[in-house]
Order: structure tokens, then sequence, then C-alpha cells
């Protein structure tokens, strides 16, 4: 394709009979970014899937994935939407590349192994369980368009004042934002799920239920940093030696200053779940259907962070015990919905359904023990939304029109 777009896939199948068979697949792909002259993106990934017991009462499957992404992070151009200026700023081409492309990088890695293990005891009785473990790491570096701007009628195109005083019209000078900033994550999870499915009748009634427990351990680690530092841990001035002015419309965005990694931040996050669920759908006759359902989950969520020391001689450095905000939540959650079948075509239905999300709800999410108010944010009560709905269904001309 246009924009050196490139991609392959493989896609084999291996049928070793007994029931057993192996799919492979793997991909390469690669493409620009239309319209910008330096970003890029490429990767490749190969997944195989082994299963075993295929068209019998017992079956398993095993599928592994494993994925590398090499990107070029991109800001787009600088914009301003105020009484000074109306959307990216004049006389920047869009398709210029602002910070420093010679060493701005995502690097992403992904691995997860999944197993599925099902058995069916009879045509009214089966039983469904999954287990996956998963990491996805996650290194960038990037350079934002944070920083002095200067129009080419000298004017701030985020003030309308006069630009600062000694840089030249036309220029930008990036002495802030994220210069050279480094977000180095791993994100890992381990969860198991078990459904046991059974239909069968009370009297006159049917019953299709659904109960099933779930286990879940997720683990989040955060170090960021920079690597625009001197070896002694001194920041760059903003001059020759460090950050220079560039022009709009050719900036100089190859980085050929020091590179020294100095870390800025250290988080590490910590989720564990429990869970235990059943749902059941009673069909009364031809006409009425009733759903109910109820779910109890045990939710336990940390996230610890480290004092880091800006300090020339210390600089990421840690400097003292970590400050660790907890959440521990016990939740019930439920729902019923009523259908209503006045013919085989029409339905009609009312549900009331109701859900929580605790204050520490993803791994990664921001839970600290105190604000700047002196009011923790972590272990407050989880947020209740009540969901009713009414509504119907009608299907028409033989099921062609619904």
């Amino acid at each position: 394709g246009t924009d050196r777009y490139g991609r392959m896939t493989a896609d084999s199948n291996f049928d070793f009979g007994n029931g057993t068979a192996l799919r492979l697949n793997a991909m390469v792909h690669e493409n620009d970014v239309p319209g910008r002259d330096h970003e890029r993106y490429s990767r490749w990934a190969i997944a195989p899937s082994l299963a075993f017991g295929l068209g019998t009462d017992t079956r398993f499957t095993l599928n592994y994935l494993h994925q590398e992404d090499d990107n070029t992070p991109q800001y787009g151009v600088p914009y301003a939407l105020n009484a000074y200026n109306d959307g990216p700023l004049p006389g920047i081409d869009p398709s210029t590349y602002f910070g420093y492309r010679n060493i701005s990088t995502q690097q992403i890695e992904v691995d997860a192994l999944t197993g599925t293990f099902a058995h069916d005891f009879n045509d009214a009785l089966s039983l469904r369980s999954v287990a996956r473990w998963q990491r996805v790491d996650q290194m960038s570096n990037v350079t934002g368009l944070g920083g002095s701007w200067c129009l080419d009628d000298g004017r701030n195109p985020y003030t309308g004042m006069a630009c600062a005083i000694g840089q030249p019209a036309g220029t930008w000078l990036p002495s802030s934002g994220p210069r050279g900033y480094i977000r180095d994550t791993r994100n890992t999870i381990a969860v198991s799920q078990t459904d046991l499915t059974a239909r069968f009748s009370t009297g006159s009634v049917e019953h299709a239920l659904v109960a099933g427990v779930s286990f879940s351990k997720e683990t989040f680690d955060l170090e960021s940093g920079g690597v625009f530092f001197n070896a002694d841990g001194s920041a760059l001035p903003n001059t020759a030696a460090g950050y220079t002015y560039q022009t709009f419309r050719n900036p100089y965005n190859i980085w050929t200053g020091p590179l020294n990694y100095f870390r800025s931040g250290k988080t590490e996050g910590e989720l564990e779940n429990q869970s235990l669920y059943v749902f059941d759908t009673l069909k009364f006759g031809e006409r009425w259907l009733l759903n109910l359902g109820a779910r109890y989950d045990r939710n336990e969520g940390s996230t610890t962070t480290w004092p880091v020391s800006t300090a020339n001689a210390t600089r990421g450095q840690i400097t003292g015990a970590p400050t660790v905000a907890r959440n521990d939540d016990d939740l019930f959650s439920y729902r019923v919905g009523l259908v209503f079948k006045p013919i085989a075509q029409v339905s009609t239905y009312l549900s009331y359904a109701n859900s929580k999300t605790p204050s520490k709800a993803s791994v990664n999410g921001s839970c600290t023990a105190t604000s700047t108010t002196g009011t923790a944010n972590c272990n407050v009560e989880a947020e209740t939304a009540v969901n009713i709905e009414l509504g119907t269904k009608w299907d028409a001309i033989e099921g062609r029109l619904a």
C-alpha cells in the first residue's frame, strides 16, 4: 500500500487425527503515517493454538500469543485555540516532526498464554474453565510540544503578548514539558474463570442456569524518568549545550546532546478479585421469561509510591519508605428482567440492574492515601449505578425486518 504500508499473514492448520489439531497464525506489519515525514510503526506476532479432544465430550485448548511493536511516537504539530490563534500555528508544515526523531521510540512486547477446558456431562449439564497469564512490557521515550513558541510576527500564540526577550521570531524553544521523557511499564495478570451451565425444569418452569467463580491477580510496575541530563544529574541549560532554538519550518529534530537516564518516579499497583455469580432464565410457558442474576465480588487493591530525589547529586535515588494506599471492598450486584411475548414475533421487556465500581477499579489507576486537601481518595465507598430499561422488539416480514 501507500505510505510504506505492508502486511503479511500466515494461517496454517494441521489435523493430527484423534481429535488433536494445531493452528498457527503469524503476522508481520509496517506502515508510515500519511502526511507525516518520520513516524513509523512496525510489529510482528506469532500465535499457535493446540487443541485436544475435538468432537468429544472433553476438550482442551492451549493458546499462546507473542507480539512485538517498534514505533515512533508523535505529538503532531503545535496547536492553540484561543483569542490569539485559531488552530495549528501559522507557518508550520503539517508533515514536520517536532521533538527528537532519533531517540523518540515506543517498544511494546506482549506474551499471553490461555488454557480452556470444557466438558459436557450430558445434553443438560456442561462445565467450562478458562485460565490466562499475560504480560505486557512497554517502554517509551517522547518529547512533547511544551516550551516557548514565538510566531513570525513576534507574538506568543498562547498569550498574545510579545515573545520572550532574546527569542527570535518563528522559533520554538523546548524548555518545558516532556523532554526525553521515559515511561517503562510492566503489566502482568493471572485470571481463571469457571462456569457451570445447567438446563432443567421445576414443574412446568424451564431453567437455563449459569453459575461460576472467578479469580484474578494483576500487577502494574511503572518507572518514569528522563534522559536529557548531564552525567552528574544536573539539568541541561537552554543554551547551545542543551536545548536550542528551533525554527518552525525546519526544526532541528536530531538530538546531539548528552543522554543520561535518571529516574523521576516509581509506582507499583496491585489488584486482586474473587467473585461468585449465578444467573438463571426461567421460562413460564411460551409467553413469559424471567431473568435473575446476582454477583458477589471481593476486591482488594493497592498503590505503592516511592519518593525519588530530584537533587543533582542524588537524582533518581529512592529517598525513603514508600507510601501505600489500599482499597478493600465487598461488592454485591444483581439484576432482574421480565420478558412478555404476546405473540412469537413480539417481545416486551422490563429490566432493573445495579452495578458497583470500587475506587481501585484498575491496577494502574490513581489511588492515593492523601490528596492536597488531606482527604484519602483510595479507600472510599464504591460508586453505584442503577439501570432501568423498558422496551419492545418486533420481528416482521418473516424475520426480514426487526
